[in-house]
C-alpha cells in the first residue's frame, strides 16, 4: 500500500510539473491538491496528531509548484491553529457547563468550513475560513485558480523574452 502511495505521489509532481499539460489539466491538479489540503484535515478525527501534521506536510510539499497551494494551505493551517486555541479556551468552560455545547458547535463549524473549503478548492475557488486568525497570511480577494495560472504563464513569457534578449546581446557582443 505504501509504495502505491509514493508512486501516486511521484505521478502527480511529475503531472504537475509537465510543460506538455493543458492549462486545464494543471488547474485540475492544483483544484484537486487544494481539495486535498482542505479534507486532509479529517484525519484528525482518526488520528488525532494527523489532523495538524498531514494539511502541513502536503502544503509544505507542494506550496512552491503553485501559489494557490500555498493559499490554501495557509487558509488550512491558520483554521486549525485558530480551531486550537478556541479549543483551549472553551475546554475548562466545559467545567461549568457552558462549554460543552460551544465546543460542541465549534466542532461542527471545523467539519462545515473544511468541507465548504474543500468544494470550492475543487472549483477552482480560494476561501478563506470566516472568523480565522491570519497566522500566515492570506492574499485577499477572490482568487481562481486560471487567473494564477494566467499570471503564472505571462511570468514565464516574460522570463523566456528576457532570455532571449540576454542572448541576443551576449551573440552580439562576442560576434
Amino acid at each position: 500500500m505504501q509504495g502505491g502511495l509514493n508512486v501516486s505521489i511521484a505521478e502527480e509532481n511529475k503531472k504537475l510539473s509537465d510543460p506538455r499539460q493543458t492549462k486545464d489539466e494543471v488547474s485540475s491538479n492544483l483544484n484537486k491538491w487544494g481539495m486535498f489540503i482542505h479534507l486532509s484535515q479529517f484525519i484528525g478525527y482518526i488520528i488525532p496528531i494527523w489532523g495538524l501534521a498531514v494539511p502541513i506536510i502536503l502544503w509544505q510539499t507542494r506550496k512552491k509548484k503553485a501559489v494557490v497551494i500555498d493559499q490554501h494551505g495557509r487558509i488550512v493551517v491558520n483554521g486549525i491553529m485558530t480551531e486550537l486555541m478556541l479549543g483551549l479556551v472553551l475546554a475548562p468552560l466545559c467545567l461549568i457547563k457552558i462549554g460543552i455545547p460551544l465546543l460542541i458547535a465549534l466542532i461542527i463549524v471545523s467539519i462545515v468550513f473544511s468541507i465548504i473549503g474543500a468544494v470550492k478548492a475543487r472549483s477552482g475557488e480560494i476561501w478563506k475560513y470566516p472568523c480565522s486568525i491570519d497566522f500566515f497570511p492570506v492574499e485577499e480577494g477572490e482568487t481562481r485558480v486560471t487567473d494564477v495560472l494566467e499570471q503564472n504563464s505571462q511570468e514565464r513569457v516574460k522570463s523566456i523574452s528576457e532570455l532571449v534578449r540576454a542572448v541576443c546581446i551576449i551573440l552580439i557582443v562576442l560576434g
